[in-house]
């Protein structure tokens, strides 16, 4: 899906209109002028930072008791939403637009492969890893 918007209606964010604002730390400025030469200022829409921000902070908040700590994943999807505006890396058309996609890949996934809740990789792992005969007791 993104990549057909990519190819059919491809946005740049034009870096060089917004240049680093100097009052911040050396090591700030050093992060975000590499920030900026690693990723791409081509492709903004929609942010793929965002959707996969999401998509994966509504599998983790699914998965997550006690549900209050569902907002940790949320908050940081947020951040990251928040991020993509501020360091100039998107248009702000662009992070709705990642919402709504990471939003229909968790919907999807979830109908794909239907279950109570998704439990994540790191806990199913021992499972395959312990073997046949030890006896669980």
């Amino acid at each position: 899906l993104c990549a057909l918007v990519f190819v059919l209606w491809p946005t740049t964010f034009p870096r060089e209109l917004y240049p680093l604002p100097e009052g911040l730390g050396a090591r700030t400025l050093a992060e975000l002028r590499e920030l900026r030469d690693d990723d791409s200022p081509s492709n903004c829409f929609p942010s793929l930072h965002v959707a996969l921000a999401w998509a994966i902070a509504l599998t983790w908040a699914s998965w997550l008791r006690p549900r209050a700590l569902a907002a940790l994943p949320i908050g940081w999807a947020l951040v990251v939403s928040v991020t993509t505006i501020t360091t100039k890396q998107h248009y702000v058309i662009d992070v709705p637009a990642g919402l709504v996609v990471g939003v229909l890949a968790f919907v999807g996934a979830r109908r794909a492969v239907p279950g109570t809740r998704a439990t994540p990789f790191f806990l199913r792992i021992g499972e395959r890893l312990e073997p046949s005969w030890i006896s669980r007791g």
